[in-house]
């Protein structure tokens, strides 16, 4: 389903480097984009509908939780980005 497949692009590392390249470089930080992205980690596989999207969201979900996790670790707690 398209639904499922434009969803699923906002997950894991590419979605994460999308959303943070979509900042612009005029942008002070991307700490917005930070923010957006723990909310489509939480809320989009939940609306997944097809199993297989459902599959494949949980991974890409985790894995961007651990881009996120690692970004908040490297960053000072956010404090650098």
């Amino acid at each position: 389903m398209l639904h499922d497949a434009d969803s699923l692009d906002g997950l894991g590392t590419v979605g994460a480097a999308r959303m943070i390249a979509l900042t612009g470089e005029k942008a002070r930080d991307f700490s917005a984009a930070v923010s957006a992205l723990r909310g489509f980690e939480r809320d989009i596989p939940r609306r997944l509908l097809t199993k297989t999207a459902r599959r494949i969201g949980a991974q890409r979900a985790a894995e961007l939780q651990r881009v996120l996790d690692q970004l908040q670790t490297e960053s000072f707690d956010g404090k650098a980005i």
